[in-house]
């Protein structure tokens, strides 16, 4: 029965994307669109004065990328239509059986899965919001839209618009999808203790990024009744799950288990065997590295009569194979998935806060 009712919401997510136009692009057809520095975004995170040599992404730097990225946001989620398709699927399947009165879903971005929630369950009230304003402009057009009267929002988060609905302890189930990746914050080895002399509490309190990240679980920890659920649908990383768990446990939040939701492709290398063969025959003995070295350019002018030039893009492409088919062969050996981390907010308060 239980698959019955999956095969049937992912038939009906299917056919959600196809009316909105939400289809499966290649890597090719979303690069070819959406600029470079959207798709491959990375945020100046490096303080050399602060714990561990890091800080926090500041919410207007994570509001200025946003809005810049929301023309193009369901265009980058297309090239993994696949994975976008399974992670709403279990979400439906998962409110179908909880059946909570409020859900909210904290960062709804351009609301694409927002929409369909509203719409296959018209008996649940939902509430959003996100960081950016061009990002809740787009998703309040598509709720108006489709017509759905059960969407509260959305609103931008940190906005002084009044949020009626947006009150301590009120929600059934909140929803983030990954929230602690979004804001491209890998800056710590989450795998290695951070330091033989300081302690895991004290790390929880001097790391700004943790620090960060605790005050976002117990935001969200204070929208939630007591036995509510928060869900977090991200991909896998074991290590920094190993943290947010710890923080979860500050903010008053209980792990209730893991499941995985799509497994990801194995990663590739693009890069064209003649770039390569540029970066080789240029004097760079790591080509991954040359793109960020100031001296090479695609103009260093190398002669395609170069005698050393047909052998160089031989070798290259070979190299870029070998590595291609050792990815693909090795990457079932670690876990790769996109999971669904669930929570739920303990009935009592936690009694450590630091």
């Amino acid at each position: 029965m239980g698959n019955d009712r999956t095969d049937l919401w992912r038939d009906r997510v299917r056919a959600y994307f196809e009316r909105e136009g939400f289809v499966s692009r290649t890597e090719e057809e979303v690069a070819a669109i959406v600029p470079v520095d959207l798709r491959h975004h990375e945020f100046d995170t490096f303080n050399p004065s602060a714990p561990f040599g890091a800080r926090p992404v500041r919410t207007r730097e994570v509001r200025a990328h946003s809005d810049a990225l929301a023309p193009y946001y369901e265009l980058t989620l297309s090239c993994r239509f696949d994975i976008e398709v399974l992670a709403l699927t279990w979400l439906a399947t998962h409110i179908e059986a909880s059946r909570p009165q409020l859900v909210v879903d904290a960062g709804c971005g351009t609301g694409l899965a927002l929409g369909f929630l509203a719409e296959a369950f018209p008996k649940v009230g939902f509430g959003a919001y996100d960081c950016s304003p061009l990002m809740a402009e787009i998703c309040r057009a598509r709720i108006e839209r489709l017509g759905v009267q059960n969407v509260r929002g959305p609103y931008v988060a940190a906005h002084r618009e009044r949020k009626p609905w947006l009150r301590r302890g009120t929600a059934d189930l909140v929803v983030t999808k990954c929230a602690f990746d979004a804001s491209h914050i890998a800056v710590i080895d989450f795998d290695a203790a951070p330091s033989p002399s300081l302690a895991r509490e004290h790390f929880y309190g001097a790391d700004p990024v943790a620090r960060h990240w605790r005050m976002t679980l117990r935001s969200l920890a204070a929208l939630l009744k007591f036995g509510g659920r928060y869900v977090s649908i991200s991909p896998e990383s074991p290590g920094i799950q190993d943290i947010i768990m710890g923080l979860a446990w500050r903010a008053g939040l209980e792990d209730e288990g893991v499941d995985g939701i799509a497994e990801m492709p194995p990663p590739r290398v693009e890069e064209r065997a003649e770039d390569v063969a540029i970066m080789s025959l240029s004097g760079f003995t790591n080509w991954i590295q040359s793109y960020t070295n100031p001296l090479f350019t695609s103009e260093t002018g190398i002669d395609p009569g170069d005698p050393r030039w047909v052998p160089a893009v031989e070798e290259a492409r070979l190299l870029i194979e070998e590595i291609n088919e050792y990815l693909a062969r090795h990457w079932h050996r670690s876990r790769h998935r996109i999971v669904a981390t669930q929570f739920r907010k303990r009935l009592q308060p936690p009694l450590l806060t630091t």
